[in-house]
């Protein structure tokens, strides 16, 4: 996944599909299932699409385009945090001072 930052503190991921919408959106309506993703007033359209998207990954004749968007979302939402870069001090507990000691010898 490609994570892009325009103005403001939106952003824009793209993403590159490798397995169908259906096998994509089944561990989001697992969550649905289990009751861990609600949706906010006014999403009629994706509730729409959603009660309409068949097996085919085809929702009343077209490509679903919101559910599409829902699963990667609540996908990415639902992803293990990944560990974030640290920059180490010298202060660090990690860092064990006879170490830092030896550089200076």
């Amino acid at each position: 996944m490609h994570t892009s930052t325009g103005s403001g503190n939106s952003s824009i991921s793209t993403v590159v599909t490798t397995r169908g919408k259906w096998v994509r959106a089944e561990p989001v309506a697992a969550l649905y299932a289990q009751g861990k993703v609600r949706h906010a007033i006014g999403l009629t359209a994706l509730e729409d699409e959603m009660c309409a998207f068949g097996v085919d990954g085809i929702s009343d004749g077209h490509s679903p385009d919101r559910v599409d968007a829902l699963v990667w979302a609540v996908s990415e939402l639902n992803a293990p945090a990944r560990p974030r870069p640290r920059v180490r001090s010298l202060g660090d507990p990690a860092i064990p001072p006879w170490s830092v000691m030896s550089v200076f010898r």
